[in-house]
């Protein structure tokens, strides 16, 4: 038998959906975007409000990911 065998095998499983759940955990909901809003002009828009409220250190980077669509966008922030 290969060494881990099948619990080896279910770690791997658990650390991977962990990971996926975490990632969910993370992902912010913005609806109402106005039409014609860019990723690149999002994301600069919340990590600039976060860092101004102090949610974050003046140099972090809090959301890292953008995902846009017509009228709604998700966010991934750094950290749930």
């Amino acid at each position: 038998s290969a060494p881990g065998g099948l619990s080896g095998s279910l770690a791997m499983m658990s650390a991977a959906a962990q990971s996926v759940q975490d990632k969910i955990n993370r992902e912010l909901f913005v609806g109402n975007t106005p039409p014609g809003t860019s990723e690149a002009l999002l994301m600069q828009f919340l990590n600039g409000a976060m860092r101004r409220v102090a949610l974050c250190p003046p140099d972090a980077t809090p959301i890292l990911n953008c995902r846009t669509n017509a009228k709604f966008a998700f966010v991934e922030c750094a950290s749930v």
